[in-house]
Formats: structure tokens, sequence, C-alpha cells
């Protein structure tokens, strides 16, 4: 997946990371055999995995993904490039 903004993958997972976390979302960190994670329910809450046997890009891809399924997010202050790529995964 080629990136044509300042924010790179890693930097991207952390601010999303840091988005979800204000929106109530807890993170986890687990093995997960390279898939990027991916955000469900447990008990009531809502968690995001974010698989660290994934590349930095397909983790990136599933925390967006996530921010964009989360209630909330477009209440958010948004990065730019965050905002970007988001408003192209709706079209």
């Amino acid at each position: 997946m080629e990136y044509k903004t300042g924010m790179d993958p890693t930097a991207q997972v952390e601010v999303i990371v840091e988005l979800l976390g204000k929106l109530g979302v807890q993170v986890r960190y687990e093995h997960l055999g390279g898939e990027g994670g991916g955000i469900c329910h447990i008990r009531g809450d809502r968690v995001l995995f974010v698989d660290i046997d994934a590349d930095m890009a397909t983790t990136a891809e599933r925390c967006l993904e996530a921010l964009a399924g989360t209630t909330g997010a477009d209440q958010l202050h948004l990065p730019r490039e965050i905002r970007d790529r988001l408003e192209k995964m709706k079209q």
C-alpha cells in the first residue's frame, strides 16, 4: 500500500489508537497471525485488537476501518491525512 501523505503507517496507527481511546475503545496488542487486527465487542466493551504480527500498512488499514465504524469518530478533530483516508474509504 502506497502512502502519499506526510504520515507514515506507524504514525497513523498511533494517532488512530489515540483517537479510538478518546471514544472509549480499549486497545490490545496481540499476536494474531498477520491479518492486522480489528474491532469487536466483548461483554459490552469495544476492543480494538492490534495485530503485532502484521506489517504496519495492514495494521494502519485495519485501525482506520475500526475508526470509520466507531460512533462519534466524526465528532473528533482528525489530522488531515486520517480524515482524507476516511473520506476515501466512504466512497
